[in-house]
């Protein structure tokens, strides 16, 4: 897929957000033999790498 549909979908994500608000989501750990990655992580990270993290920040102000 295109990053920007990932981009659209962050976009999205942090239109919900409170201000001054976070959310951390967490690809599954390499130890996981029937890995599947999170279907929540891979709309917002758009990757199926193993031991990731997606921290977005929402601080209220237009960037």
């Amino acid at each position: 897929m295109n990053n920007k549909v990932f981009q659209q979908h962050r976009k999205m994500i942090l239109d919900q957000m409170m201000d001054n608000s976070v959310l951390v989501l967490f690809s599954n750990p390499k130890e996981d033999v029937k890995y599947d990655v999170d279907r929540n992580y891979y709309y917002i990270s758009g990757n199926f790498e193993y031991e990731n993290r997606v921290v977005l920040y929402k601080n209220g102000k237009d960037i």
